[in-house]
């Protein structure tokens, strides 16, 4: 009977588990939003955040009471700030990404402070965003694109005028097979020149955005309309130049600089006797010299030579050199 006391009493003493020290109830306090970003476009300022639905101690809350996004002139604290600050409703209150796009008007030219904070299921605030500071300045004016095809490529030009100083221009392009236009350079001139695969009958479109300073930041304009053509290679070559002549044996020896035209065919060798109007002597390809030895001693002669290219465009000849045959 003693045995079984026993055996009884340190059954209750060891017991089958381990209760540990109770733990402290969960706050539900919100977790802090950290992800918070806006801009000005156009118009409008953009606002973007994330709400993770979590509670401090890493706990997931089944609802939310409310998310508190405000926007206002900056103040001596959050709580001045709040108080002056005009609220964004958002409805209903989820765990989720938002964009939310709000009229500057009334706020041109003024700095203010955009902020976020979560509202528990049980009431609990969680705390401010970081501040969020912005400079809003009057709608950037957008550009308006004209497309001009030369021999180096497309040239882009917008007038300029009532673009505040410092303002530079984002610029798209779109091709065939392209879903939508591609950033394609960042100006700082009212002019960009688009040298990059350019190829023949293929369309090309443009569209240009204002970039103006604002603050820290800058203001992005709509984009342009579209400005755009079909390639063609209407343009001839230039014209070579550093013609020299020197006599040779019974000839005229002929040289000039290669022209720099990728797709360069062919020079073309131009003569007038005396006076006379220049006439096509000869084609060269491949080759920067010609001998002419249809020279007779004592006459005058003057040459230039022209430059063509795989398309068939042909450039005017350069300048005259005369020369005396020997």
């Amino acid at each position: 009977m003693r045995t079984l006391l026993v055996v009884l009493a340190m059954a209750v003493t060891c017991g089958c588990g381990y209760v540990g020290a109770p733990q402290p109830p969960a706050l539900h306090i919100p977790e802090r939003v950290t992800v918070l970003n806006a801009r000005q476009h156009g118009g409008q300022l953009v606002i973007g955040l994330l709400v993770t639905g979590k509670t401090t101690d890493g706990l997931v809350l089944k609802r939310l009471r409310e998310i508190e996004l405000r926007y206002g002139p900056p103040g001596p604290s959050m709580d001045h700030w709040a108080i002056g600050a005009k609220r964004i409703p958002i409805e209903p209150p989820t765990a989720q990404g938002y964009e939310f796009k709000v009229p500057i008007a009334g706020l041109e030219n003024k700095d203010i402070v955009i902020a976020v904070r979560v509202v528990g299921p049980t009431g609990r605030i969680g705390a401010w965003s970081e501040p969020l500071n912005l400079h809003v300045v009057p709608e950037p004016p957008v550009p308006v694109v004209e497309a001009v095809a030369g021999p180096a490529g497309i040239t882009l030009r917008w007038p300029a005028a009532g673009a505040p100083p410092g303002t530079s221009w984002r610029v798209f392009r779109q091709t065939k097979g392209e879903e939508k236009p591609q950033a394609a350079a960042l100006a700082t001139a009212p002019e960009w020149l688009d040298t990059a695969a350019i190829e023949e009958d293929q369309p090309y479109s443009y569209q240009v955005q204002a970039l103006v300073p604002a603050g820290k930041s800058f203001a992005e304009s709509d984009l342009s309309k579209p400005a755009g053509l079909t390639y063609k290679d209407v343009f001839p070559p230039e014209p070579p130049a550093g013609l020299s002549a020197i006599a040779g044996v019974n000839s005229i020896e002929l040289a000039w600089e290669p022209s720099r035209e990728p797709d360069l065919k062919a020079y073309q060798v131009w003569r007038a006797e005396g006076s006379g109007p220049l006439v096509k002597l000869a084609e060269v390809a491949g080759d920067v010299t010609y001998s002419d030895r249809q020279v007779s001693a004592g006459k005058h002669y003057r040459y230039a030579i022209s430059a063509s290219d795989s398309k068939g465009n042909t450039s005017k000849p350069g300048v005259a050199i005369e020369f005396v045959a020997q």
